[in-house]
């Protein structure tokens, strides 16, 4: 049975993010989902710098960023610590 071949994700998406380029292949969503989707290494990049600037703001760890307020809505940062 022959292999699939890839398809970026954002294949689609020339009109905003330009035409795919480079190689495909499975990447792990950075947002920390456990998923993982094809991009080609174009989209892939620009992916990353669509997220840095959430990943800054939300950053995943166990201490909260200086902004963040407890008493805010009664939330916590991270329920597993």
């Amino acid at each position: 049975m022959a292999a699939t071949a890839l398809v970026c994700i954002d294949a689609n998406t020339a009109y905003e993010y330009g035409p795919c380029q480079g190689p495909v292949h499975e990447y792990d969503a950075l947002s920390g989902s456990g998923y993982t989707y094809a991009r080609c290494t174009f989209h892939y990049d620009a992916y990353c710098d669509r997220m840095a600037p959430i990943l800054k703001r939300w950053p995943d760890t166990p201490h909260p960023p200086a902004w963040f307020d407890p008493t805010y809505a009664g939330e916590t940062w991270d329920e597993d610590y």
